[in-house]
C-alpha cells in the first residue's frame, strides 16, 4: 500500500473538526489546463469507483502573455477562472476552496479497498494515467470518458462542446493525432526543457511520425501551441498525403484563448491514436476523454534512430523552423548521444550550436559541460566570464534541485578538474562558487553528486585555496567570495579535515 504520509506530502492537514473522519478524493493542481483536467478527471473517476467524496479547487495563475505576435501559446495566457468554465451548481457542490492546492498527488499503485478502509482526510490525486490494483485497466479508462461527460459546463463552454464534436463528425475521416507541445519549454528553457526535455515534442520526430502514419494512408491532424512550426510541419508533409492542421477546422481569432485550446482537446480525443512528448497534460486529457491510446513520439525510436533521424531532418530543413526548434533539437541530440555513450568530442558541436542558435542559460550549462568533459578549458573561462558579468541567472540555475538531489549535479565534478588559477580564474570562481552551493546542502544532496570525491580533493588541497586566496587579493575581482575564503584561509586545516572525514561533509 501507499505510505499515508506521502500521499499527504506539501498538502495542507484537513482540520478534524471541520470535515471530520472523511477521505475526501481531490484535484487542486496549480498548472496548466490539461494537467489540472487530467487530475479532475482521475480525482471524479476515483470517487466514482470507491464511492468516497470528490472535491476540487482551481486556484486563478497570474495570466501570462504569448510569444513571437501570438504564434507561441503559453499556459498561462488568457488562463480560465472557474466560473467561466464550470456551473455555479458544480462550483457550490465541489469547490474546496483556494486553501487547498499542490503539485503533488497519489499516483500509485493503490487499491480501492485501501482508500475506503481508513479515514485519509484530504487524498490528492496524480494527473497521469493512474495505477489502481483492484480496477480493470479498461474500467477505468471508460470512467474516465465518462465522467469528462458528467461535468456541469457552463452554457458557453457547453455550446462550444457540441460545436467541436460537429466539426469532428463532419469530418468524416479516421486521423492521427499529432501534438508538438512546444511553448515555455520550447521558448523560454529553463533546467526544467533540461530535466524533463521529452515534455516537448521534438519537430523532425513528430515529421517522421507523420511521414510514417501518411505513407501508410492515414489522415494526420497536427496540433500545437507554436502555430508556425505546425503549418511548416504541414507545407512539409503535404505532398506525402492528407495532412491537415487544427486550423483547418475553426476560426482560431474567434475565440479565447482557453476557448481554443478546449477546442483542440476535445478534437483530438476524436483521434484514432494520438503522439505527443512524454508528458503533455494537453494530449493526456484528450486521451482521457476520448478513451484512445497516447503514445510518445521519443518512446517510436531507439536512441540511436533518433539521433539519426533528427540529425538528417536538422541539415535538410535547417532554415525552416525556428531557432528555438532546432536548439531543443540539437540539446535533445546532445542527451541521446550521451546515452549511447558517444564520445563528447563528436557531441560538443551540437550543444555549441544548440547555444549559438538560441543562447540561453539552460544551454550554456550544458555546453560548459560538454566544454569541461573535452578539458577545453580557455574556452569555458571565456563563457564562464560571460556569465559572470551577466550575475544572478546562471548560479540560480545550477544550484536548482529536484528529489533531493542537484538538477546539474553530474556536471559538479568536472569544474574542479583544473588547477591553474592564474590561467582560468573564472572557472575557479564558479568552483568555489558550486562549493558554496554544495556545503550548506544535506548529506544525501552531497552523495548524489557524482565523482563527489574529486570535488572533495580539489578543496582539501591547502595550496590551491591558498593560491585562489592569494589571485583575488592581487587581482581585485571576485571580491563577493572573499569573506569565505577568509574564513577558510584563517581555518584551513580544519577545513581540509572537514571536507575529507571519510570521504563525507557531515
Amino acid at each position: 500500500m501507499p505510505n499515508k504520509e506521502n500521499s499527504h506530502k506539501n498538502s495542507k492537514k484537513i482540520q478534524q473538526d471541520s470535515i471530520p473522519h472523511k477521505t475526501y478524493i481531490v484535484a487542486a493542481r496549480t498548472d496548466g489546463l490539461g494537467e489540472r483536467l487530467c487530475a479532475l478527471l482521475n480525482a471524479m473517476a476515483v470517487s466514482k469507483l470507491s464511492g468516497l467524496a470528490f472535491r476540487f479547487s482551481w486556484i486563478n495563475p497570474n495570466q501570462g502573455k504569448n510569444l513571437n505576435n501570438n504564434q507561441v501559446l503559453m499556459p498561462f495566457a488568457n488562463f480560465p477562472t472557474k466560473q467561466q468554465l464550470f456551473q455555479n451548481k458544480f462550483i457550490q457542490k465541489y469547490d474546496i476552496g483556494d486553501a487547498y492546492h499542490t503539485l503533488v498527488g497519489i499516483l500509485g499503485p493503490f487499491s480501492l479497498k485501501w482508500l475506503q478502509q481508513e479515514n485519509h482526510g484530504i487524498v490528492y490525486i496524480h494527473q497521469d494515467f493512474l495505477k489502481i490494483q483492484d480496477v480493470e485497466v479498461e474500467k477505468y479508462r471508460s470512467t474516465l470518458a465518462e465522467c469528462f461527460w458528467e461535468i456541469s459546463f457552463t452554457p458557453k463552454i457547453q455550446n462550444l462542446i457540441n460545436f467541436t464534436r460537429k466539426c469532428a463528425e463532419n469530418f468524416q475521416e479516421q486521423f492521427t493525432a499529432i501534438h508538438i507541445r512546444g511553448g515555455d519549454f520550447v521558448y523560454q528553457p529553463t533546467w526544467e526543457t533540461i530535466t524533463f526535455n521529452d515534455k516537448a515534442t521534438n519537430v523532425y520526430l513528430a515529421l517522421e511520425i507523420a511521414r510514417i502514419e501518411l505513407e501508410a494512408g492515414k489522415s494526420v491532424v497536427l496540433f500545437s501551441d507554436d502555430l508556425k512550426t505546425a503549418q511548416t510541419l504541414k507545407k512539409i508533409l503535404t505532398p506525402k498525403g492528407k495532412i491537415y492542421s487544427i486550423d483547418d477546422f475553426f476560426e482560431r481569432t474567434q475565440y479565447l484563448g482557453y476557448e481554443q485550446s478546449l477546442f483542440e482537446i476535445l478534437f483530438m480525443s476524436f483521434a484514432e491514436k494520438i503522439y505527443s512528448g512524454s508528458s503533455s497534460g494537453f494530449s493526456r486529457i484528450a486521451a482521457m476523454i476520448g478513451n484512445k491510446p497516447k503514445v510518445s513520439v521519443y518512446d517510436c525510436f531507439t536512441d540511436e534512430q533518433k539521433i539519426k533521424i533528427i540529425h538528417n531532418y536538422f541539415f535538410q530543413f535547417q532554415s525552416q523552423f525556428h531557432p528555438a526548434q532546432q536548439a531543443l533539437a540539437l540539446m535533445q541530440l546532445f542527451i541521446f548521444g550521451q546515452n549511447c555513450s558517444i564520445d563528447t568530442h563528436y557531441l560538443l558541436d551540437y550543444i555549441q550550436t544548440a547555444y549559438q542558435l538560441f543562447p540561453k542559460t539552460s544551454y550554456g550549462i550544458l555546453y560548459l559541460f560538454a566544454l569541461l568533459q573535452n578539458r577545453e578549458y580557455a574556452k569555458a573561462n571565456t563563457l564562464l566570464e560571460q556569465f559572470y558579468n551577466e550575475r544572478g541567472e546562471f548560479l540560480k540555475m545550477l544550484s536548482a534541485h529536484l528529489h533531493n538531489k542537484f538538477v546539474f549535479g553530474f556536471s559538479f565534478a568536472h569544474y574542479f578538474t583544473n588547477t591553474d588559477i592564474s590561467a582560468y580564474p573564472y572557472l575557479s570562481y564558479f568552483a568555489f562558487r558550486i562549493a558554496m552551493i554544495i556545503y550548506p546542502s544535506s548529506l544525501e544532496y552531497k552523495l548524489a553528486i557524482p565523482n563527489i570525491q574529486l570535488i572533495l580533493c580539489y578543496l582539501g588541497d591547502i595550496n590551491l585555496i591558498t593560491q585562489f586566496f592569494d589571485y583575488i587579493q592581487e587581482c581585485g575581482n571576485f571580491q563577493e567570495i572573499y569573506p569565505i575564503l577568509s574564513l577558510i584561509k584563517q581555518n584551513l586545516e580544519t577545513f581540509n579535515n572537514f571536507v575529507n572525514l571519510n570521504g563525507k561533509w557531515i
